[in-house]
């Protein structure tokens, strides 16, 4: 499986990586899974603050799931997707949460993942609900992303790395905390 880790830059303070897992393990496998990211980002370029960027470096690890262990690396062109919801924004630990489902169980539990996005423009209505606007059109690249069927929900604890076959949006927001919150 590869590992590809995106980076989002915000003027609210900060940065924030997202870690991603998708199939294969070579270079073709890198480039169709860093398009299918960078499309991901750019449909939901709307709700991201102006002043954000998106950033993969084009980097993905190769990793064994059943140990964990990076066996290789490989190095390519990357991108950069900038906001475009306008120049107000929301806190820097606020994000939408977008959860990964999986259909596998071990022991009971589905195996799920989750990503949390920032960077997010003023989208916050004063409460503690994501606008239903944004909840479905953040959805709807949601579920793309995961028909593509090259998102990993990778489980160290049971060396697995199932597909990802839905996803949503959380209608809350999440908070990121610091070290230091």
């Amino acid at each position: 499986m590869l590992r590809i880790t995106t980076e989002t830059t915000t003027t609210a303070g900060g940065i924030a990586y997202n870690v991603f897992h998708t199939v294969g393990d070579g270079d073709g496998e890198r480039i169709a899974a860093g398009e299918a990211l960078r499309t991901f980002f750019a449909a939901i370029a709307g709700v991201i603050q102006n002043q954000t960027t998106v950033r993969w470096d084009g980097l993905a690890t190769v990793v064994d799931p059943a140990t964990g262990d990076a066996t290789a690396t490989l190095t390519g062109a990357g991108w950069d997707v900038t906001g475009s919801w306008g120049s107000g924004h929301s806190p820097a630990g606020l994000a939408l949460v977008a959860q990964w489902r999986t259909g596998q169980y071990v022991g009971g539990r589905e195996v799920r993942g989750r990503s949390f996005i920032s960077g997010l423009g003023d989208i916050n209505e004063g409460g503690a609900l994501v606008p239903s606007p944004v909840v479905l059109s953040v959805g709807n690249a949601v579920d793309a992303l995961a028909d593509d069927g090259i998102l990993l929900v990778y489980s160290p604890t049971n060396g697995l790395a199932p597909v990802v076959n839905r996803g949503n949006v959380w209608n809350r927001f999440g908070f990121l905390r610091t070290r230091r919150s």
